[in-house]
């Protein structure tokens, strides 16, 4: 069996969040109950502890309490939005939501990652500084390169819902 949920992974800029709004709009037109949840919005606290710069584990209670919710509420399928940097990251999120996911790699080009950047930060000089030095460092090498941007873990084949 599938897995139930997706995962939308990629660096900064290379269109996560838009994807996912697309793939709500296909599963919509097949009336499929699902939530959409940018694992961005999930972490946006200021400020944030020294030994977790980025709130990883405030995002994965947070997406544990959404999943909860969601479930509750109907939801079949969750589209998840985010950058998982190592398999770490995928089992936290796994756990979160307890199930497994299929992850999905989006690339883009740089030239197109940098406009689109440049784009959202606008006038915002640190900021863009910023996504450009999370992007440099964002993929790793732990997702197996192969001629597919689908990567499906372990935990696939159990359904979270």
């Amino acid at each position: 069996m599938a897995a139930q949920s997706v995962f939308l992974n990629g660096t900064v800029g290379v269109g996560k969040t838009t994807t996912a709004a697309a793939l709500s709009v296909l599963l919509i037109d097949r009336q499929v109950p699902h939530a959409v949840v940018d694992l961005d919005e999930l972490r946006r606290m200021w400020p944030s502890r020294p030994d977790d710069r980025f709130h990883r584990a405030l995002s994965m209670r947070n997406l544990a309490a959404l999943t909860a919710s969601y479930r509750a509420a109907g939801a079949r399928r969750l589209v998840l939005a985010g950058v998982l940097e190592s398999h770490d990251d995928v089992t936290a999120v796994e756990q979160a939501i307890e199930g497994g996911i299929s992850v999905i790699r989006l690339v883009a080009p740089g030239a197109v990652v940098d406009a689109r950047l440049t784009r959202r930060h606008g006038y915002d000089i640190d900021g863009l500084a910023w996504s450009w030095s999370v992007g440099a460092s964002c993929m790793r090498s732990w997702m197996p390169q192969t001629s597919t941007t689908t990567w499906s873990s372990p935990m696939a084949a159990r359904p979270p819902f």
